[in-house]
């Protein structure tokens, strides 16, 4: 029993070195002490299996220290078994828990932006603008509504007659409102204005010269400028 015992302690040492070797186990802490009290237990379990085994066993069966291989961790072969797999165990829905269901709280309703109050602008006040008095529109010329040319031409000619006496009664009349100064003067102007009708309505009339209608606008013409010519001998009487 006691040899038993020694040989196990014998192997589990040099397992122990094998391991601590391989770096599989950390290297144990031994002291001094446990050392010393460690071979004084050699020492004691040598001496009784030497003295047991003499009494007991006859001496040819007897092994001498001295011929005892030493355990060494080369010539040990440790068996490391793996370790079994263990199955990870299969979570059903029915074991799995289910999360408490969390009070989400509802979104505020967004309100819709409201518009920027534009201050309303102030109404321009409309101008006063000045009545503008219609224009009187020309009276039609009788003189077009007459059968043929040569009717429409005595008509304009017959026009311009009676514009010429209404302007030659006004000037005789202004005439003797005047002293003889007056009267020369007057005389002298009323020649002048006499060659200036004729000449503007010879140039207002050039471009129809010789055709059917340049009788009729240079009758026009002439009575034109002789309504004008009325206008101012009367601006000249005395009231």
């Amino acid at each position: 029993m006691k040899t038993l015992l020694a040989s196990l302690l014998v192997l589990l040492t040099c397992i122990t070195t094998t391991l601590v070797a391989q770096n599989i186990i950390p290297t144990p802490t031994v002291t001094q002490q446990q050392i010393e009290a460690l071979e004084a237990a050699e020492k004691t379990v040598s001496n009784q299996n030497a003295a047991t085994q003499q009494s007991a066993v006859p001496s040819e069966l007897i092994v001498q220290p001295s011929e005892v291989q030493a355990v060494t961790p080369t010539n040990v072969t440790v068996k490391m078994e793996a370790a079994p797999n263990l199955a990870t165990p299969q979570l059903s829905a029915e074991t799995v828990p289910k999360a408490a269901p969390q009070n989400t709280p509802a979104p505020e309703a967004i309100s819709a932006p409201v518009a920027p109050s534009i201050p309303a602008e102030a109404t321009p006040t409309p101008e006063v603008v000045a009545a503008v008095p219609p224009i009187e529109a020309t009276p039609k010329d009788p003189c077009l509504s007459m059968a043929n040319q040569e009717e429409i031409n005595q008509c304009a000619a017959t026009n311009y007659s009676t514009a010429f006496t209404e302007m030659d009664d006004i000037y005789q009349k202004l005439m003797g409102q005047l002293d003889q100064e007056q009267q020369q003067l007057l005389r002298q102007t009323q020649g002048n204005w006499t060659a200036f009708r004729d000449a503007h309505c010879a140039c207002e009339t050039f471009a129809h010269k010789n055709s059917s209608v340049e009788s009729l606008l240079n009758y026009k013409c002439l009575t034109k400028l002789t309504q004008q010519r009325i206008d101012n001998l009367r601006g000249l009487m005395a009231e």
